[in-house]
């Protein structure tokens, strides 16, 4: 009975860690705007490129294929804006911390009591992983 309790303990710990953000959670940051379906601007840091998101373009430049890129890209971008209008969140830097174009790098995380990550005694929602779950 003993190892069985031991063996449930060591899991429970493990599942706590893998839901819990690695880096350490700086914030609460205030949302200034959102400027595309995957880049936002916070106050007091700039622009933030969301980490493992590459929604469509949201405006015609060099790398736009066309108008239903664009499209999808200011449908990615309303997404965002219902999203984080107003709202402050929480940032864990990626080990790079900067892009090419010199916007950090990041994760963003909402604080919700019914989220799946944890951080001290608080629960917040990745808003990375919100936009996946919409299809961004």
């Amino acid at each position: 009975m003993r190892p069985l309790l031991g063996l449930a303990w060591a899991v429970l710990l493990g599942l706590a860690l893998a839901l819990s953000p690695q880096g350490g959670l700086q914030g609460p940051l205030q949302v200034v705007r959102v400027v595309d379906g995957d880049t936002v601007e916070l106050a007091g840091v700039g622009a933030v490129r969301l980490i493992g998101i590459d929604a469509p373009e949201s405006g015609y430049n060099r790398r736009t294929s066309g108008p239903e890129e664009v499209r999808l890209g200011l449908e990615a971008k309303a997404f965002l804006t219902r999203l984080l209008q107003g709202k402050r969140v929480w940032v864990e830097l990626d080990v790079q911390e900067r892009d090419r174009y010199r916007r950090v790098l990041a994760y963003l995380y909402l604080e919700d009591p019914k989220g799946d990550w944890t951080y001290g005694a608080r629960r917040f929602r990745q808003v990375n992983l919100e936009v996946v779950r919409a299809g961004w």
